[in-house]
């Protein structure tokens, strides 16, 4: 359901005019990576902290962001003391150069910007703050940069997170970690398209409507039009946010179910291919490597490693839902009448979830994701 936090992010575009570029990779300029999702407590800054000491072990250069401007924790998970200035004298311009904000940890080759500690959020983000801050990060001498966001749908964290080289959302087996992704994953895609169709004023109209309403008719027109669009303009990619989803805190094998079926019902609800790469599994004596400030211990996780490799050498993971054998019409998670897995529906045979004598995972994930929203 849309709540007044989200209304308010989509309805502001930007006073300023200011609109953020779509960014290429170019020769000695850092590689740009968001860590977000709509969920706290997942895990994301335990997975960035994790992921630059990787890339660190592998001679790369890493600099994270602690871009949680309600409640910055990098400062502590580093065991680095709590600078003159943050992020926050940067983006209000009172520290005019980034580098003066860099700080040293206890890792080589592995620095900090640390958060805005000890503020009520940035109660006067514009959006042109996002665009000057991504500008410089770029400038820093460094071969990653790793932006860890706050939970939630706010604009800075939207922002943020649309302006990455490398989009990476955290989630957990909890079905409400993936319901609210779904829905940071919708608002993100409603913001860029504002952004593309700004000058429209029949797409742009179209769009806001669409969200406006949280009707799936509304939004069933909208896909229709955007396809007829990209059919007209093939030289626009509407395929703009494609994100990477990795699950933490996996305790057992059947969970990685409740994943593909999201991975399904955003391709289907939202358009959106969510790769998956990788889980990491729930480790009982994660905190006390956290308290004695033993991280290197944490390292053992698989799926770190072979992201890093991802990055490193641009290897692609094999974590893209596969539906050859599925239907290849888009299943309507609402006019199907079977809701207990079995032999009885049309798609038993050429479904890659059965459970016989389960709940449909298909259509208890589209219902999850879309509740509150009006047919």
């Amino acid at each position: 359901m849309m709540n007044e936090q989200d209304a308010t992010v989509l309805s502001s575009v930007a006073s300023d005019g200011v609109f953020l570029p779509d960014f290429c990779e170019e020769t000695g300029k850092p590689r740009v990576i968001t860590v977000g999702g709509g969920k706290g407590g997942v895990g994301k800054t335990m997975f960035t902290v994790l992921l630059g000491l990787s890339l660190v072990k592998v001679n790369k250069r890493a600099v994270i962001v602690d871009a949680d401007f309600r409640s910055p924790s990098m400062n502590s998970m580093l065991r680095v003391k709590t600078p003159q200035h943050s992020l926050k004298d940067f983006l209000s311009r009172q520290v005019a150069d980034i580098n003066a904000i860099l700080q040293l940890t206890s890792f080589k080759n592995l620095r900090l910007i640390s958060g805005a500690t000890g503020i009520l959020g940035m109660t006067e983000y514009c959006f042109s703050q996002c665009s000057h801050l991504i500008s410089n990060l770029r400038s820093i001498d460094a071969d990653f940069i790793l932006i860890d966001l706050e939970s939630g749908t706010s604009r800075e964290a939207i922002d943020l997170f649309l302006t990455a080289d490398e989009r990476i959302i955290i989630a957990n087996p909890n079905p409400m970690s993936l319901q609210e992704n779904y829905a940071f994953l919708k608002l993100c895609q409603f913001k860029k398209l504002r952004d593309i169709f700004r000058r429209d004023p029949h797409m742009f109209s179209l769009i806001r409507r669409t969200f406006e309403s949280n009707n799936s008719e509304d939004y069933q027109e909208l896909k229709y039009e955007l396809y007829e669009y990209s059919r007209l303009h093939s030289e626009i990619s509407l395929d703009f946010l494609q994100p990477r989803l990795v699950l933490n805190m996996m305790r057992k094998p059947e969970e990685i179910m409740e994943i593909r079926a999201f991975q399904m019902v955003c391709r289907d609800l939202l358009d959106i291919t969510l790769e998956y790469w990788g889980n990491i599994h729930y480790q009982d004596h994660m905190r006390t490597f956290v308290r004695s400030g033993d991280l290197q211990k944490l390292l053992s996780a698989k799926t770190i490693h072979t992201i890093t490799q991802r990055l490193v050498n641009d290897v692609k993971i094999d974590g893209v839902l596969k539906r050859s054998d599925l239907k290849k019409q888009t299943i309507n998670y609402f006019d199907r009448d079977d809701i207990t897995c079995s032999s009885h529906c049309s798609h038993w045979n050429k479904c890659i979830y059965q459970r016989g004598g389960y709940p449909c995972k298909l259509k208890y994930m589209g219902f999850l994701c879309t509740s509150g929203e009006t047919t």
